[in-house]
């Protein structure tokens, strides 16, 4: 009997130009797996980050970083329940 795991990946659907494009990991899988298979997985070199190019192609594609922030929630606070779902 196989088992049937989650997948640890969520994927946009490709479009034409990004169609190699690296896979999203959410915070609380990423949290659960070694630095390494993170790493792997998310197609970046620890020792030397990633190209300027490829810091472009990803922010196109991804968008930006950021958390979003309402006026009545701290940062801190979206930071430790975010932290808290580990």
């Amino acid at each position: 009997m196989l088992n049937t795991r989650k997948p640890l990946l969520t994927q946009r659907p490709p479009s034409r130009e990004d169609e190699m494009m690296v896979p999203v990991l959410d915070a609380k899988k990423a949290s659960q797996l070694p630095v390494n298979e993170v790493a792997c997985i998310l197609q970046a070199e620890l020792q030397l980050g990633l190209s300027h190019e490829e810091v472009t192609r990803r922010r196109a594609y991804h968008g930006w970083n950021e958390f979003d922030i309402s006026e009545e929630e701290p940062l801190w606070k979206k930071y430790i329940c975010q932290v808290g779902q580990r």
